[in-house]
């Protein structure tokens, strides 16, 4: 396989603008919350766009799974904002909590290598 061939993905310039909308989308919808980013939002995710039945569930079943602290729930939650931010959703959609999810057992996992 030449890498020449290989799909290079978007450019440098794209993601910045998706990043961009994404923290114009967050400093709209957390004006309210006294706060621009996502990472500063109280821990009450009902009043800040969680999303849909199935992803709660999945969220819940993670929450389990893992054996999430109530703070690393928050997070994660967070992150999955985020994610769907990117993603120019106005909700957590199950994909958004799986991708949130991953890099949560990611860092949990590295940290566990690490002896952190």
């Amino acid at each position: 396989m030449d890498l020449a061939d290989i799909d290079r993905g978007e450019s440098t310039g794209t993601i910045r603008n998706r990043i961009l909308d994404a923290q114009g989308m967050q400093g709209d919808r957390n004006r309210s919350f006294g706060v621009r980013f996502n990472c500063d939002l109280p821990d009450e995710p009902e009043k800040w766009g969680w999303g849909n039945r199935s992803a709660r569930e999945l969220m819940e079943s993670a929450f389990k799974l893992l054996g999430l602290t109530a703070r690393s729930y928050h997070k994660v939650l967070k992150v999955a904002r985020t994610i769907a931010d990117l993603d120019g959703s106005d909700s957590i959609a199950d994909v958004h909590i799986a991708e949130a999810v991953g890099y949560r057992f990611l860092d949990r996992r590295y940290r566990q290598e690490e002896g952190l």
